[in-house]
């Protein structure tokens, strides 16, 4: 048993990673009598496992501001690049393409520092 999940209640909050979705904050929904925790309709262990047989799991973990800032940051992250992979010579006027390579550019000096 993980310590912060003994103590988890309905309405905490938690982390959820699945295998096809990634991660996201939800909510406790409760803990059955059997002391398996409730979230997003599906089973939890105390130990952060997927109480399931099938091929498609998820797991919990706890939630903490800095995970959470984490996520955010990576969900822009991937936004970002999105955009860029959908980007063409069509939407991309000259003034744009030189913020992004002086923006990359930038990055890559700091890299290699």
């Amino acid at each position: 048993m993980k310590d912060w999940a003994k103590n988890l209640k309905a309405g905490d909050k938690v982390i959820v990673t699945t295998n096809l979705k990634g991660e996201r904050i939800s909510t406790v929904q409760g803990i059955t009598p059997k002391g398996f925790i409730r979230v997003d309709g599906m089973l939890f262990y105390t130990n952060g496992s997927q109480r399931t047989n099938s091929w498609y799991f998820s797991h919990i973990e706890e939630y903490t501001e800095e995970k959470a800032e984490q996520m955010r940051q990576k969900l822009v992250i991937s936004n970002a690049l999105s955009k860029m992979r959908n980007y063409n010579s069509n939407y991309l006027d000259y003034e744009m393409a030189v913020k992004i390579l002086e923006i990359l550019s930038q990055k890559e000096s700091e890299d290699t520092e």
